[in-house]
Order: C-alpha cells, then sequence, then structure tokens
C-alpha cells in the first residue's frame, strides 16, 4: 500500500467517534476497547504478513 501512495499512508487506530461507529456501522458504542482490541487482534499479524482467520464478536 506504500507503494501505491507514495509512502503517504496513515492507518488510525481507534475507536472511531461513537456517531460513525452506531450509525454508519450499527455497532454500540458501549465498548470501543472491545472493538479496538478485536481490530489489533485481526492487524497485527496482517501488517507481518501473515494470513488471518479471525471472527469477532457480533
Amino acid at each position: 500500500m506504500q507503494a501505491a501512495t507514495g509512502n503517504r499512508l496513515v492507518l488510525g487506530i481507534g475507536p472511531g467517534h461513537p456517531s460513525m461507529m452506531e450509525g454508519w456501522y450499527g455497532y454500540s458504542y458501549d465498548r470501543p476497547v472491545r472493538h479496538v482490541r478485536e481490530y489489533l487482534t485481526a492487524l497485527r499479524p496482517l501488517l507481518r504478513g501473515e494470513d488471518v482467520e479471525y471472527r469477532g464478536r457480533p
């Protein structure tokens, strides 16, 4: 991705905003840390070039 963007990609990692998480994606914002933890569980191996098979909580 960096090569395609000329090393200008910035990946923001965080819980998002309540209006976005609830309105756009339909996720409850009552446990934002849980969502970040799930995101990082899948993202870390991907950044190392590993395959990931992960199913988060509904």
